[in-house]
């Protein structure tokens, strides 16, 4: 007997307290699957599929029927510049990019003239209007010039469509939060004068019509609730689709605020790695997967709405998915890191320019920040009460205790290469974001090595057969051809020995080509190469 009370309890506890269920489930199957490089952005313009390519800061265009790329248009991004918007106005692409050193915009695929100079967070249109969305305030365009200001609520004012309070104990507690406070990040169009806005940090989607807001709101990691909505859509059939990145799944609901599921997509809930953006063109919803590379295009399926579902919607905990637990410390950074509130996209792209984990040791974001507790000045800084500028980036300790918590292989000063930086640290030659190789130099060898001794020849000529010679296989070559660390050890070797590495090596392999010659040769190799 009190095995079948545990059984019910258990049974009672998994099947989600007024969603057992009387909805369909949203549900399609994949149509395609695009290889895409880092697509932050996507819009629908003219019969294409438009991408912001954030890796090479492009609009990149695709091909639907052929399922390809077609062709790239470079956007020509300085440092001081990113894209905060990309949407399509009188059926072109129009991206807006924000200077934030002159605090101006420019616009690429259009001559419109906004009614600020602000940021703009996100411009959208449909058939008959357009609304922009800038920090706290909204104006809406009829035609090309009528611009007209619309209240901005914020999101902590508006009451949810649904209350919840007696279900979930964290019920509206991100409303108390001051950061939440008129961050509406993100503007999705619905009928002709409605619109909605996706606010990631209060977890919420609110829908406005006119002076009038409701707002979809539960913060949590249950279905049904959300932990970092980033952008959203209307399905053909009314139901608004909000795409959460943190969880990395998509959540169907009514403007009520009923919820009616996750998004199955072939049976399950799909996979993805780090959600940016989605858009609907009739019954086909399309995904940006921006650190999967790839835009996935489902196809809705058809069906009643209130019909009843095939059975009980168990509560699924989506949080404790494989697809969010593998990288949820870079998840966490990433919901304010990914352009919400700062654009460091350059530290987090999936390629080798980020410090990675390895085979001895998981690295995240938290293995060097720590954005809660005391923060350590860096050389030549001094903290002051008040100002941010003057503090570094959240480090847990100094750059070089940091590199040498791990690399203890390097941290004998006698043996390393002279470091430019008074405290020593690593940061001279690497660096753990934007870096170039895989063992994250700041440039190219060669141009990284000359930029302190630019007194010095370094290229020996061209020989096609490098690679071929049997003695090569002992040597350190660089796509083929000598470099400054073919003959140069930064690390393990002494400073008196100007970091040579041992000379029998070396002279072996020279004497492949130049015999009895190489111990003079090798001695002369700066003074010869710089003739």
């Amino acid at each position: 007997m009190n095995l079948l009370m545990l059984v019910i309890v258990i049974f009672s506890f998994l099947v989600t307290k007024g969603e057992a269920s009387e909805k369909s489930p949203i549900r399609g199957t994949t149509e395609f699957e695009l290889a895409a490089q880092s697509p932050l952005r996507i819009t629908f313009c003219n019969n294409q599929l438009v991408s912001f390519n954030r890796s090479k800061q492009s609009l990149d265009f695709f091909d639907l029927g052929e399922k390809t790329l077609k062709f790239q248009t470079p956007l020509k991004i300085s440092p001081q510049e990113r894209l905060t918007a990309l949407s399509c106005f009188k059926s072109r692409p129009l991206a807006i990019i924000r200077n934030f050193k002159t605090k101006t915009n420019r616009l690429v695929g259009s001559q419109l003239v906004f009614p600020l100079n602000e940021q703009v967070l996100d411009f959208k249109c449909n058939n008959s209007i357009c609304v922009a969305l800038f920090p706290e305030r909204i104006f809406e365009l009829r035609g090309t010039k009528n611009w007209k200001e619309i209240q901005s609520i914020p999101t902590h004012r508006i009451e949810p469509a649904k209350d919840k309070s007696e279900e979930n104990p964290f019920f509206r507690w991100q409303d108390k939060l001051v950061i939440t406070e008129g961050l509406q990040s993100r503007a999705f169009t619905m009928s002709r004068d409605r619109f909605g806005f996706v606010d990631p940090f209060s977890a919420a989607v609110i829908i406005q019509t006119g002076s009038h807001a409701n707002k979809i709101s539960q913060w949590g990691v249950w279905g049904g609730r959300l932990l970092a909505p980033k952008a959203a859509a209307v399905s053909p059939m009314g139901i608004i689709l909000v795409l959460d990145s943190s969880l990395k799944s998509i959540f169907a609901f009514t403007e009520s605020g009923e919820y009616w599921g996750a998004m199955q997509i072939n049976g399950e809930v799909p996979s993805l790695d780090y959600p940016t953006d989605l858009l609907t063109a009739g019954s086909l919803l399309v995904v940006s997967d921006f650190r999967g590379n790839k835009i996935w295009g489902f196809r809705l399926d058809p069906f009643l709405p209130n019909a009843p579902s095939s059975g009980l919607e168990f509560r699924q905990n989506f949080f404790r998915r494989d697809a969010v637990l593998k990288d949820r410390q870079l998840g966490k950074c990433m919901i304010c890191h990914d352009g919400t509130v700062r654009d460091d996209w350059d530290h987090l792209l999936p390629l080798t320019g980020y410090h990675h984990s390895t085979d001895k040791k998981d690295v995240s974001c938290t293995s060097c920040h720590n954005p809660h507790h005391g923060a350590v000045p860096l050389p030549g800084t001094k903290l002051k009460k008040g100002n941010i500028q003057e503090k570094p980036p959240f480090l847990i300790d100094s750059p070089r205790k940091l590199c040498h918590s791990c690399h203890q292989e390097q941290s004998a000063e006698s043996t390393n290469h002279p470091h430019k930086d008074s405290d020593g640290s690593c940061l001279g030659c690497h660096t753990p974001h934007k870096a170039v190789s895989p063992a994250l130099l700041k440039k190219h060898e060669a141009g990284l090595c000359i930029s302190c001794h630019s007194s010095r020849g370094f290229r020996h000529p061209e020989v096609s057969n490098f690679s071929d010679v049997d003695r090569a296989k002992k040597f350190k070559l660089l796509d083929g051809g000598i470099s400054c660390t073919s003959c140069h050890s930064v690390h393990g070797r002494s400073r008196t020995e100007a970091i040579l590495k041992p000379d029998e090596p070396l002279l072996n392999f020279c004497s492949s080509c130049h015999g009895s010659k190489s111990p003079k040769l090798f001695n002369e190799f700066h003074r010869r190469a710089k003739k």
